[in-house]
């Protein structure tokens, strides 16, 4: 992006926040201004210069950034939040271990009942981003599931990953995060917020899911 394009974007997000800033003293809301954030999504260029200000807040641009608890980097390698996701289910495939047992403890159907509703759900967690991450993050959370179907099934650790998703009916996770994803931007698309912007704006170009 060169300076120029720089400067121009700045101005009109700038001219947002100033229209914002008039919305919120009119109808007396408050905003935290304190806690906003802003990250630039770009490669490799100094944005130190680069800065907004809201209701006399300086505004500068950071390196990472949360929104509903989803962590964004500049570069989009979503790194911190496939590392967040490992850490939180880790931790549940813990606690499943320990509801299983040894010589006690829930059964297989039980077990892949909890993993579908209190496991997985955290892996697939902002699927329409996720579901495009590198090979060697989309394989992290791959090896989270794998994990998770060791100790539902209790087969023998040398059983073909494969095997286990039949016995368990479950999708490999690359597959599910796809089809999570175009399920979410199928109803993106029929929204009536959506077909506003797209009827206000003739250019825009909806993302082809059809494929």
């Amino acid at each position: 992006m060169s300076n120029i394009a720089t400067d121009k974007n700045k101005i009109r997000l700038q001219k947002s926040l100033i229209d914002l800033e008039t919305w919120c003293n009119t109808w007396r809301v408050k905003l935290n201004a304190a806690k906003s954030q802003l990250i630039l999504f770009n490669r490799d260029r100094d944005n130190s210069k680069f800065s907004l200000t809201l209701f006399g807040n300086i505004i500068k641009p950071q390196k990472t950034a949360t929104l509903l608890g989803f962590d964004f980097d500049q570069h989009m390698t979503l790194k911190n939040q496939i590392s967040k996701i490992q850490k939180k289910v880790l931790t549940r495939i813990n606690l499943l271990k320990m509801l299983r047992g040894r010589t006690w403890g829930a059964n297989t159907h039980t077990l892949l009942n909890l993993y579908k509703s209190y496991i997985r759900p955290v892996i697939e967690y902002g699927s329409v981003l996720t579901a495009d991450v590198s090979k060697s993050n989309m394989n992290k959370l791959q090896i989270l599931q794998n994990k998770a179907l060791r100790v539902i099934t209790q087969r023998p650790y040398d059983t073909p990953i494969k095997e286990l998703q039949e016995l368990c009916n479950i999708q490999m996770i690359k597959d599910r995060l796809i089809q999570l994803k175009s399920n979410s931007l199928q109803r993106f698309g029929n929204s009536e917020l959506m077909q506003e912007l797209v009827s206000q704006n003739p250019h825009f170009n909806f993302p082809d899911i059809s494929s």
